[in-house]
Formats: C-alpha cells, structure tokens, sequence
C-alpha cells in the first residue's frame, strides 16, 4: 500500500442513516475524501427493526451488499435507472453462506470494512463521481448510496502542482474515463512563451509503478501536437522515499520545449 503524507490522513468521519424496511443502516466512513490509490475504512451498522425472532419479510436469505460504484451526478441525483455500475464489490460474495448475513428481527450486526482504492480508479469530476451503496439486494436502483469524493493520485497531483507554481498553468477542468485515464486541461499564462499556445490536454494512466503521460498540444491555430513520456519510481523518488518535485518541473519543461522545436 502506498504511504501518503499526514496532510491527507483524515480524521474526521462522514455518516449517513439510511431506512430500507425493515433495516436501518448507518454507514461510517472514515474521512471526506481521499486521492487515488488510497486506503479507504468504515462500518456499516445493520438493524432489524421487525419484531424479534422473525427474518424480516421475504429477506431470510438474504446478504448486505456493499459496492464502490460510479455514476454520472446528474443520473443519479435524478435516480435514474442504471445510474450506477460497480468498480469494486466490498461485500462478500454469495457464495460464503455465513458472510454478512442481515440481522434477525429486533437484531443489530456491525460489519467493519476496508478497500484499497486503484490508482487508476473513478475521481469526482463535473460529470461523474464514486458513490458507496449499500442495502440488502443486488438491485443498485433500490440501493442508498453517498457519494465518495476522490481526488487525483498525490504522484499525478503532485505533478500538476509543478505546472501551476512553476510554469503559473491554471488547471481549468479533470475528466475521467472508463480507460482509467484522467484528462487534464491546462491554460497556459499569458506570456510571450505561450502566445501560440491555447491550451494542453494532459492525459495520464499509472501503469503498475510508472506514470504515462501525453500532452496534446492544442495550437490558437487548431493545430495539434502530442508528445508522450514515462515517469519511473527512480525518477520521481527520492532514495528517502520523499517525492522529486525537481524532475516534475524538468519533465514539463521538456515536453513544452519539445513543442516549441516542432513548432518552429
């Protein structure tokens, strides 16, 4: 798992009560929102307000289900059908007969949980974001959910922290895509460096420890330029384990003289 700095450990706590009858639900997430690749922690209460002693309707058999799904904000704020699809379940599968069983009438079960979020996975941009849901049927419509704020990995963060202090891009929107790529969209300052240049869509993908970059170079001329680099833990680590900010200022500037050469 992947260390992160006391800056983004969190220690506050987000909760949310749902009733989907007979169960009330109480969902504990430890924190308000994590960068990707993350360690993600909670619980989930369960209790069964049916009179003791029964099941609770037709739900005998039954199991609780909690999943770390995406969906489009608009879609699922207007619930609508199929707004939600699965990136990762957290429950156990129904195969275990004794894994998370729901509670009997009058019950109350807690059920501690934990994942670790991909470094490729689902960040809340303007279009879509990642939601918990959670619920006792493998029907996402008729689940609750809450939404789990994600921000970029701190390795790729800290990148386009390097093109804002040092280069003064501002970072004008972040898209994800179902590729498990994040796009960038970067507005250089105005300068006579930059006179050309409108703007560049920076795509970027974690492929096991290396971060792939392509920078789309989009010209006030319409035209298009892409350049690609690699970035290996060598480079971007320091032997203490600190991050090299340096070589984040270098890649940039590579890539932007690269540009300029191609463009003369």
């Amino acid at each position: 798992m992947l260390e992160y700095p006391d800056s983004i450990r969190h220690h506050s706590q987000m909760k949310a009560v749902t009733f989907l009858k007979p169960f009330e639900y109480t969902l504990k997430i430890d924190g308000e929102s994590w960068p990707q690749g993350a360690q993600v922690t909670g619980t989930l209460e369960v209790k069964n307000h049916s009179s003791p002693g029964s099941s609770g309707s037709d739900l005998a058999d039954a199991r609780v289900l909690l999943a770390i799904t995406r969906g489009d904000l608009k879609k699922v704020h207007a619930k609508t059908p199929g707004a939600l699809s699965v990136v990762k379940l957290l429950s156990p599968p129904p195969s275990d007969p004794n894994a998370w069983q729901l509670p009997a009438g009058g019950e109350t079960k807690t059920f501690p949980w934990e994942t670790i979020l991909d470094r490729n996975c689902p960040i809340t941009d303007s279009v879509g974001s990642p939601f918990l849901a959670y619920g006792h049927s493998g029907d996402l419509d008729s689940s609750a959910r809450i939404q789990l704020p994600v921000t970029s990995e701190p390795i790729l963060a800290a990148f386009l922290n390097a093109c804002n202090v040092h280069f003064r891009f501002i970072i004008k929107s972040q898209r994800w895509s179902k590729s498990g790529t994040t796009a960038t969209k970067l507005v250089p300052p105005d300068s006579k460096r930059f006179a050309r240049l409108e703007y560049i869509t920076l795509t970027s993908h974690f492929s096991g420890e290396e971060l792939e970059l392509n920078y789309e170079f989009n010209e006030k001329s319409k035209k298009k330029r892409e350049l690609d680099q690699t970035l290996s833990p060598a480079e971007y680590r320091l032997p203490s384990g600190r991050l090299n900010t340096d070589v984040f200022e270098r890649k940039l500037e590579e890539a932007l003289q690269a540009h300029e050469g191609s463009a003369t």
